[in-house]
């Protein structure tokens, strides 16, 4: 049995694994990394694997030839 392909949780580990060899070098004096530089590459990789996440989902959908699901609506009895 296979499993769906994930784009953006490929692109997730891939730069998670990237800030782990940056510091890792770092760590055996390969480089000299500032200590904040995790921020950004962890951030921006989620940032990117969240885009491409949304961009597979609507391709996904669109090629179903459905819309996404609306925002859900309120009971009209929970209206007062």
């Amino acid at each position: 049995m296979r499993s769906e392909f994930h784009p953006g949780r490929l692109v997730a580990g891939l730069v998670l694994m990237t800030t782990a060899v940056v510091y890792f070098g770092d760590a055996g004096g390969a480089w000299d990394v500032p200590w904040f530089a995790g921020i950004p590459l962890v951030g921006g990789g989620l940032c990117l694997a969240a885009v491409v996440g949304m961009v597979r989902r609507m391709t996904a959908l669109r090629s179903r030839g459905s819309a996404p699901d609306p925002a859900p609506q309120t009971p009209a009895g929970l209206n007062k």
